[in-house]
């Protein structure tokens, strides 16, 4: 095995690292379906809305960079570029780019969360138009216009 130039590889493993090794030396491989390269509506299909939200994953993975994101980083790197080599490794983006996309609408949602709470601090609560002023409960008003111990127990018995 250590003496073929492959170095005991198959050729689907090759065309992975070389995708024109098998259409040049095993055609059989290169003539099924599955073996060929996708087109972008085979990643429009297959990822849907974590085809927009992947890539502002991948950024969002460097800041700031630890040991887990870089992992999924470089897992969605790699595999983006094997789908891109074989149809069948569709099935190995898709985790990838599930993760990552979970990553980039989390930011999303926290720049959007965060541009609300600032618009609301900054602009504040919107003003008083006038009118009667609430009822507070715990101040002796309830919600049926009675003060604090009118209404309960005045029943008197005749007798």
């Amino acid at each position: 095995v250590m003496a073929s130039p492959t170095l005991g590889w198959t050729g689907r493993s090759l065309s992975l690292l070389d995708p024109t090794y098998a259409s040049k030396y095993i055609p059989i491989i290169a003539s099924v379906a599955e073996h060929q390269p996708p087109v972008w509506t085979n990643y429009f299909m297959d990822l849907h809305a974590a085809l927009l939200l992947t890539p502002l994953g991948l950024v969002a993975c460097f800041r700031p960079l630890s040991d887990a994101s870089l992992f999924l980083a470089i897992y969605g790197v790699v595999s983006l570029y094997f789908s891109g080599v074989m149809m069948r490794l569709m099935l190995v983006v898709s985790p990838a780019a599930c993760c990552l996309a979970g990553i980039g609408a989390s930011e999303v949602l926290r720049e959007a969360c965060g541009s609300i709470a600032h618009w609301a601090h900054h602009w504040g609560a919107p003003p008083d138009r006038g009118g009667p002023e609430p009822a507070r409960h715990g101040d002796g008003a309830r919600r049926d216009g009675k003060g604090e111990g009118e209404g309960e127990g005045e029943e008197e018995e005749e007798g």
